[in-house]
């Protein structure tokens, strides 16, 4: 295969738990076959932000030369999915008279030209700007205005700031595995672009993605995002309470959550225990299959708990239809419902609609890779 077939990508996500790098074709219907996942462990990493340039670097190149071996594609760029508590969204506008009375895309990029004049944090630059709407005169809530008739063209748009040190920080790590960055992405919505539906973002969605260092969470409303939050609360969150609690290793507390974790107890049929290894390693203790879910779910009524207040103080509680849980904590056993309780709507787990052979391991990121 080619380094340079135009329907082949490379996306590399940099998360805090692992570095993933995704190789996939571009089918006739603008479909993704899936060529190759490589992963690779990130220790270099912390809620976004680059704390080990060189773990960094080393976790992105073992991530790509996996994928690279496995689809036989040399990947020597690729898309950068990003997130973290460092990212931030503004909400601008900004108006220009239509110069012949019927708007044009030179109309909407005076628009756009305008609602950027503002003062961004020197410390800071644009990620991505995203139009929510337009106004042409008395008429608003317009997708496209382009062939509108009318004197005043409005735009409104959600502009994502990111910190430019962290930002830099990692752009230089993706340099010096040697990669050049064909584009930089929000992850909330890359994971948005994959897991949702049209009708979901017009009606009023939250997206929660729930991985193993933070939970972003993603509002969409009439098409278009309006919201983003973030929370230094995942899966190693709820190792890591599950680990203190029952005093047993991380690594013992992950297998265990992995293998019988459950936080709501409602779906727990009958109490049983399971004998792990001891913190010493020398012994080993049982632990209950309620007491784990008991543990479990407090640590994810203090995840929901954090997003559902955000979800209020933002304004959009009201809006917000359906809520959809996507990334690899979403599948612990108890997740929908116990969200259900919380969020009170309609609630799903939703995955990436990939092809080919790694597809469906894609949609379970908690599970080793069949190669492992």
């Amino acid at each position: 295969m080619s380094s340079y077939e135009e329907d082949v990508l490379v996306a590399i996500d940099i998360g805090t738990t692992k570095i993933c790098c995704l190789v996939a074709e571009q089918t006739e219907d603008r479909g993704l076959n899936i060529k190759a996942i490589g992963s690779a462990p990130s220790v270099g990493l912390s809620m976004g932000r680059v704390i080990d340039m060189g773990a960094t670097v080393n976790a992105i190149c073992k991530a790509v030369e996996d994928a690279s071996e496995k689809s036989g594609y040399d990947c020597q760029s690729a898309f950068i999915g990003i997130a973290g508590e460092h990212i931030n969204g503004i909400k601008v506008r900004g108006s220009v008279a239509v110069r012949t009375g019927i708007v044009a895309q030179d109309d909407v990029d005076r628009a756009m030209k305008s609602a950027m004049i503002m003062n961004i944090p020197s410390n800071c630059q644009v990620l991505s700007k995203i139009p929510l709407e337009y106004h042409v005169d008395d008429l608003v809530g317009i997708v496209n205005p382009i062939g509108m008739r009318g004197a005043k063209l409005e735009i409104f748009v959600h502009v994502f700031t990111v910190d430019s040190n962290s930002f830099d920080d990692l752009r230089q790590c993706v340099d010096d595995a040697g990669l050049q960055i064909d584009d930089v992405y929000l992850e909330s919505i890359a994971s948005a672009e994959a897991v949702l539906t049209p009708a979901e973002k017009q009606q009023g969605v939250a997206l929660l993605d729930i991985g193993g260092g933070t939970c972003d969470m993603a509002v969409y409303v009439n098409g278009a995002i309006h919201h983003i939050h973030e929370v230094a609360l995942g899966g190693d969150y709820l190792t890591r309470i599950l680990s203190t609690a029952l005093n047993i290793s991380w690594e013992t507390a992950e297998l265990l959550k992995l293998s019988h974790g459950c936080c709501h107890e409602g779906l727990i049929d009958e109490d049983y225990g399971i004998d792990v290894a001891s913190l010493d390693g020398l012994n080993t203790v049982n632990v209950g299959v309620s007491n784990v879910c008991q543990i479990l779910g407090k640590g994810v009524q203090n995840i929901y708990g954090h997003l559902s207040n955000n979800l209020i103080q933002s304004g959009y509680d009201d809006v917000v239809r359906n809520v959809v849980l996507t990334g690899g904590t979403s599948l612990l056993m108890g997740m929908p419902e116990l969200g259900l309780e919380y969020f009170n709507r309609q609630i799903r787990v939703g995955g990436p609609n990939f092809r080919g052979a790694m597809a469906e391991w894609s949609k379970t990121p908690c599970i080793p890779p069949p190669w492992a």
